[in-house]
């Protein structure tokens, strides 16, 4: 013989009830934390390529700018030289 308590059947039909409820409750927070987690990942991945964008930009900047120093130290060297020859 098996002993129930009293009142067990009406506890089980009432959780089974709620059982819908809380999956779906469940499913909307997951589908909620996916989409939060990809919005985060999709940040992320743009930060990167915006930051290496940049750094790129910055390379090709700073080339620039050594090539010109270079161009005008020369110049400035060439300019001194040939004031020196005429004087």
């Amino acid at each position: 013989m098996v002993a129930t308590i009293s009142g067990g059947g009406a506890c089980n039909s009432h959780a089974e009830a709620k059982l819908p409820e809380v999956l779906a409750t469940s499913y909307g927070l997951r589908v909620r934390r996916g989409w939060w987690l990809w919005l985060r990942l999709d940040e992320r991945n743009t930060m990167v390529a915006l930051h290496a964008r940049d750094f790129q930009r910055l390379r090709r900047y700073g080339r620039f700018t050594e090539q010109t120093k270079t161009k005008l130290q020369r110049w400035r060297f060439l300019a001194i030289l040939s004031c020196g020859e005429r004087w």
